[in-house]
């Protein structure tokens, strides 16, 4: 069995780079010499008409996005506590705000080619309050 090179398995998070549009983060990535990326959805999903041929254009030149980051509404990362109270999509409060920018985000314009989304949106099921352990 030959495990696959570090190459084949690294992605850079498009976020750390800061790019201004889609064709300087190819170029990041082309200068970088790795040709997988972690996207940021967010400016997918709030710039559109900037942002809607990424998945085109990373195919066109041969970087490959390997998955999606959504930012979540009132996340803090000042503390482990904080963290594990705000964290991702585990906030009732925010579940609502946050459903619609997960949903608005994965637009099929957004993602590469042969990937689609739910118009249902699941059920917020009655948990038990947070407690010290990471499960919840």
């Amino acid at each position: 069995m030959n495990p696959k090179s570090l190459r084949e398995r690294l992605a850079v998070c498009s976020w750390s780079l800061q790019p201004a549009g889609p064709q300087p983060l190819i170029e990041q990535l082309k200068t970088l010499g790795i040709p997988r990326v972690q996207i940021a959805l967010d400016p997918v999903r709030t710039q559109p008409g900037l942002w809607d041929n990424f998945a085109d254009l990373a195919a066109q030149n041969g970087i490959q996005i390997v998955s999606g980051m959504l930012a979540t509404m009132g996340e803090d990362y000042s503390t482990m506590e904080t963290i594990r109270l705000t964290g991702g999509l585990v906030p009732d409060a925010t579940w609502e705000e946050n459903w619609e920018n997960l949903h608005s985000a994965s637009s099929p314009k957004s993602l590469p080619p042969g990937e689609s989304t739910s118009d249902s949106k699941p059920a917020r099921k009655a948990r038990p309050p947070c407690s010290n352990s990471w499960k919840n």
